[in-house]
């Protein structure tokens, strides 16, 4: 359990470290939009919204949920990704 709370801070840190503008009353969801459409080229911003359903999803009990992010080379797969390191060790 400690450990849970200890990565939720590190993956908190990491999404106040891309949101220089943070605006009062947004949500943790909306930063990390923000964040995404201001630092990323993104064809389609609703991928930072499925990786972050899917890290909430794993928070529950029981089967892992496993995303799949499928897109041509150079399509900013890798970049939705780097942020949650932090958030998840394996």
């Amino acid at each position: 359990m400690k450990a849970q709370r200890t990565n939720r801070k590190k993956c908190s840190r990491s999404l106040r470290r891309y949101s220089t503008n943070e605006v009062k009353g947004d949500t943790p969801a909306m930063i990390a939009r923000k964040a995404a459409e201001r630092l990323l080229a993104l064809p389609d911003p609703a991928g930072v919204d499925v990786v972050l359903a899917t890290l909430i999803a794993n928070e529950i009990e029981g089967d892992a949920l496993w995303l799949m992010l499928v897109g041509p080379p150079s399509n900013g797969k890798t970049e939705l990704l780097t942020p949650t390191r932090t958030c998840c060790p394996h």
